[in-house]
């Protein structure tokens, strides 16, 4: 009996201990990356190597230096990747700062990852102290005499090594954090309608010199200003304000029943071949978009409700379509918007069609024959030229499509209405003058009948006289 009771309290432990292994939490694994220098002493003017590894996550990092040390490779480099800096004078510091991180689990985005910054010293050249020569034995009187030369290092006066600033202020906003002369990094957030900024710095030592201040232009974004306080000696130290401006839209407009607004900071857009920023007119007010003066298209970059970025073909002044760009047998197109005008087409459906992986507008056959076929309204890349296509789907082929019967481009309709026009005038002038040539042939035959009695009662009347 008491071994039954004991293997029962073996048995509960046993389930009691698993349980509690089992409801323990087990931590998190947080996507990091580390950051390692090829060392952490150089002289002046010596090279370090940055390397940075990804734990459970990839993207770019952005590399700087202070205090007189330069990046001498990409300021911008990936997980896996390494730069070069420089050293200067003085003793600096690195900062890694990451720009745009996703996890390598999920492709999730990562914005919780902080800057690090790791310290550099710069060893000082080791000066030998130098010996005062004796003088040569005197010919004359054969003594020698030990008379010490001046040393000169001695006899140079020092220069000053303060390189920091006493005050560092701005027009616009707040540092963050608050300054201090041995804190050497800060940022400001500003509103979206701030375009110029004054940037103001003294030195603690009124020798040292300062550069980097003034009225600054600012735009969308981050902006990235560096003030250099250059000591006596030549030993700087470098402070970056970085000004992040809003980038939230001021203004908008709305498209197919959507709300767009105009991105004002084209830095992130991959400019498409042949474009050049300009101004464009949307809605009456001036943007910054791109211009192709070839093509004659103006583009603007804008976003929707969320937060897609793109972007659209504007035409007097309004949104008409999504800029898309498509390539068929080698060859370039821009797929333009079709008018609500022309979307109803006899025998053909208006619908969404799916070209390699774009998906643009266009018309099926409603005939069964014509399943393999698809009309489409596209522009040449290269000449400009605007047409109908038609698009064979199992070769993939692309030729003009021409149909009289059906709705014309804008162009062709001018002109059409031109020729009608002429048409129809010439048509009223053959008309009017069919009436007037009937009327005078009324009227001759009128005449005519009426000369004729007239003619007849003349002779008649002659005769009659003679007679009697």
């Amino acid at each position: 009996m008491k071994i039954k009771t004991i293997c029962t309290h073996i048995l509960l432990s046993f389930f009691m201990i698993l349980g509690m292994m089992l409801t323990i939490k087990t931590d998190v694994f947080a996507a990091s990356y580390s950051v390692s220098v090829s060392t952490k002493s150089t002289k002046e003017g010596g090279e370090i190597t940055v390397s940075i590894t990804g734990n459970g996550c990839e993207g770019s990092f952005k590399v700087s230096a202070n205090n007189g040390a330069k990046v001498t490779g990409n300021t911008v480099i990936w997980t896996g990747e390494s730069t070069k800096v420089k050293a200067g004078s003085s003793n600096f510091s690195i900062t890694v700062t990451p720009k745009s991180i996703t996890d390598t689990t999920d492709a999730s985005k990562i914005t919780n990852l902080r800057s690090k910054t790791i310290s550099i010293t710069v060893k000082k050249p080791v000066q030998k102290p130098e010996t005062n020569e004796t003088n040569k034995p005197n010919n004359n009187d054969g003594n020698q005499t030990n008379k010490p030369k001046p040393n000169e290092t001695t006899d140079k006066p020092k220069l000053s090594s303060e390189n920091s600033l006493s005050t560092l202020t701005i027009s616009q906003g707040t540092l963050s954090p608050s300054f201090q002369s041995t804190k050497t990094q800060y940022d400001v957030d500003l509103s979206g309608n701030i375009n110029q900024v004054s940037i103001n710095a003294v030195a603690k030592d009124k020798k040292a010199k300062v550069s980097g201040t003034g009225k600054k232009s600012v735009s969308a974004g981050d902006n990235t200003f560096k003030i250099v306080c250059t000591a006596e000696d030549g030993s700087k130290k470098t402070y970056t304000i970085v000004f992040h401006v809003d980038e939230t839209p001021l203004v908008y407009t709305t498209f197919n029943g959507i709300q767009l607004g105009v991105v004002r900071n084209l830095d992130s857009a991959k400019i498409p071949s042949g474009f050049k920023k300009n101004t464009v007119k949307l809605d009456g007010q001036d943007i910054e978009g791109l211009t192709n003066s070839q093509l004659q298209i103006s583009l603007g970059y804008l976003v929707d409700e969320k937060g897609n970025e793109d972007f659209y073909i504007i035409e007097n002044e309004k949104v008409t379509s999504v800029f898309q760009k498509i390539t068929i047998n080698k060859k370039s197109y821009i797929v333009l918007s079709v008018p609500k005008e022309s979307e109803v087409r006899t025998g053909m459906t208006f619908s969404t069609l799916e070209i390699g992986k774009n998906k643009i507008f266009g018309w099926i056959y409603d005939d069964s024959q014509m399943k393999d076929y698809q009309l489409l309204y596209l522009m040449n890349a290269e000449t400009g030229e605007k047409n109908y296509y038609q698009y064979e789907l199992t070769e993939g082929t692309l030729q003009k499509y021409i149909d009289f019967q059906t709705e014309m481009t804008p162009v062709e309709k001018q002109e059409n209405d031109k020729e009608e026009s002429s048409s129809h005038t010439l048509e009223y002038i053959l008309f009017g003058s069919t009436i007037v040539f009937g009327l005078l042939s009324v009227g001759l035959l009128v005449y005519i009948q009426n000369f004729k009695k007239k003619s007849i009662a003349v002779i008649k009347n002659y005769y009659e006289k003679k007679n009697q």
